[in-house]
């Protein structure tokens, strides 16, 4: 369990520069123009767009200094790494992607390549527990196969409900303490490694980010967040868990899929006093909720942290249950 200590050093690190970045960030945003309408509000101000910026850099200094502690563990060191080059590689797409709006087919396929550090470093048990079934070896087909597609899904799913301010962070945020404890008491110290030091960060991200939003996280940011829970789930062997986690998004994937992609999570009016009014014809779960109640902005956004806090807590049971730890 003491081994657990090092990397929690991480969380500090991660938040303060986060916290001191995210200023100089914002500004420089502004000052070249990477801005976007805040289209939950009445008056649409442009807020930042790639705040993501800022979540990377506290999340790459507080893995550095946890990587540091664990070199002359191998078998640990080389998953960590891989787990770190798969997420660097999707936080470059994502920069791209914000910068140069890259095509969806293309976003679709190049994860699969992000994933390729964990396929060769063999992340993760070839066997997981099927609920009914019991435990199964996938063995060549896990590797090979599970790692890129869920990989891929993993990264891009949160992105799927995005667009108010501390939606995704927060959301992430929850998950990721959810399953820090998991991989806690379970004893998986290589998830914890990677999910600390993005408790960090995002809790600082969160102070800018939350309603009023004075910066939004970006593709970066989101795929970050996706890589980073997928990496860790797959390096611990918590793909249930994971799967548990993403439901929510899984959701809000197929509802999208229905609509072609062809539409979005915003409101369709803003009321004066804040209230959020759905399109007639709902086109995201977040326009399912308004239309059972009528909220504003930051009501929404505390109600989808609760079903985070939900979702995590099953996740973390699931774990727990599977570790023996609870029957």
């Amino acid at each position: 369990m003491w081994a657990f200590l090092y990397p929690t050093i991480s969380i500090p690190l991660s938040f303060a520069l986060t916290y001191a970045f995210m200023p100089w960030v914002i500004e420089s945003l502004k000052k070249k123009g990477l801005v976007g309408k805040d289209m939950n509000k009445k008056d649409k101000p442009k807020i930042p767009t790639i705040g993501g910026i800022g979540i990377t850099i506290g999340y790459f200094a507080g893995m550095l200094l946890s990587i540091g502690a664990f070199l002359e563990n191998s078998a640990i060191a080389f998953k960590i790494m891989a787990a770190l080059s798969s997420i660097l590689f999707i936080t470059l797409l994502g920069f791209m992607d914000d910068i140069f709006d890259i095509r969806q087919i293309v976003k679709a396929i190049l994860p699969i390549f992000a994933a390729l550090p964990l396929v060769v470093a063999r992340a993760g048990e070839t066997s997981m527990g099927i609920p009914l079934i019991g435990k199964v070896d996938f063995g060549v087909v896990y590797t090979l196969i599970f790692i890129p597609i869920g990989f891929t899904v993993g990264a891009n799913l949160p992105n799927m409900l995005a667009g108010y301010n501390g939606l995704e962070g927060g959301m992430a945020l929850i998950l990721i303490i959810f399953l820090s404890i998991a991989s806690i008491l379970s004893d998986h110290l290589a998830t914890f490694v990677i999910l600390a030091p993005l408790i960090g960060s995002l809790s600082a991200f969160l102070i800018f980010n939350k309603f009023p939003s004075k910066v939004f996280p970006g593709n970066v940011g989101t795929y970050v967040i996706g890589a980073v829970i997928t990496s860790s789930v797959i390096v611990g062997n918590m793909e249930r868990a994971g799967i548990i986690i993403f439901l929510p998004f899984a959701v809000e994937f197929f509802i999208k899929l229905k609509g072609r992609f062809k539409g979005s999570c915003f409101a369709k009016e803003v009321k004066e006093n804040g209230i959020l009014i759905p399109p007639e014809k709902p086109e995201s779960l977040i326009h399912y909720v308004l239309k059972m109640k009528p909220m504003n902005e930051k009501k929404l956004v505390e109600f989808f942290w609760t079903i985070a806090v939900i979702f995590g807590a099953l996740a973390l049971i699931d774990v727990l249950i599977s570790a023996e730890i609870i029957t």
